[in-house]
């Protein structure tokens, strides 16, 4: 805690993008470093397997992206009450400037939480917040520009949840199922972190599949975040076991 007060303190004496570079680079990560500690003195250790480490891959934002290429910087887990494992990363995300762009490499940082479960699912599915409209309008073309993005669903959801989330899936056309738990889990919890990002370099997501979930969303760097997400898994958990 002395270290982290330190540093702060000599990052508040660097001016313009130096101090950002800095909270960037170094206090973010001691505040990842320090969560993730905490996590480990209540039950969390550190991963290192193979298999585990293959099925993080799945949910990685750089899937059907390829100028985009996404490492795991740390990998927690534990086994969870429901028979389930539960895991959560922190993940680096560098992303290349396409071919004849005057663009160059940008890095950033996000976490990602993801349990191993059997789910009675019929599809593989992935929700997210809408964004204001233009930004929706944006993030809607950028999709159209990228391979297997599924197609997007309204039928059998939830007025409210539709309002508030998209909801893509693949082989649309064979149908979906998603409980009214989930739905009103998500719509509960929209004012909280993840769900109540308004800025970021991440747009928070979920996948749900037959094999297990994950959330997708900008890194975190303080407790109360770190505390409403892993609530949020529990629920989220929770409903779909019981759908």
């Amino acid at each position: 805690m002395t270290e982290m007060i330190g540093l702060f303190l000599f990052a508040t004496l660097i001016a313009g993008g130096g101090g950002i570079l800095f909270k960037f680079y170094i206090l973010d990560k001691l505040r990842v470093r320090q969560l993730f500690e905490g996590l480990e003195h209540c039950g969390y250790r550190k991963i290192t397997q193979e298999d585990v480490l293959r099925k993080a891959n799945k949910y990685k934002l750089s899937q059907n992206q390829s100028n985009s290429s996404d490492e795991i910087i740390k990998i927690i887990g534990k086994q969870n009450k429901n028979g389930g494992s539960g895991y959560l990363c922190d993940v680096h995300r560098k992303t290349r400037g396409y071919a004849g762009a005057n663009r160059s490499t940008t890095h950033k940082y996000y976490t990602m939480l993801f349990e191993n479960i059997n789910l009675e699912i019929n599809r593989e599915i992935k929700i997210r917040k809408k964004l204001p409209k233009i930004a929706e309008h944006f993030l809607t073309m950028q999709a159209s520009m990228q391979s297997d993005t599924g197609m997007e669903i309204t039928e059998g959801l939830i007025k409210d949840f539709t309002d508030q989330f998209s909801i893509t899936a693949k082989d649309h056309n064979k149908g979906i199922t998603i409980s009214p738990e989930v739905q009103k889990t998500l719509l509960k919890f929209i004012n909280q972190f993840p769900l109540n990002q308004k800025k970021g370099p991440i747009t928070t997501v979920f996948h749900i599949s037959s094999d297990g979930w994950s959330v997708v969303c900008n890194r975190v760097v303080n407790k109360p975040n770190l505390t409403q997400l892993l609530q949020l898994s529990d629920f989220l958990t929770s409903s779909l076991s019981n759908a």
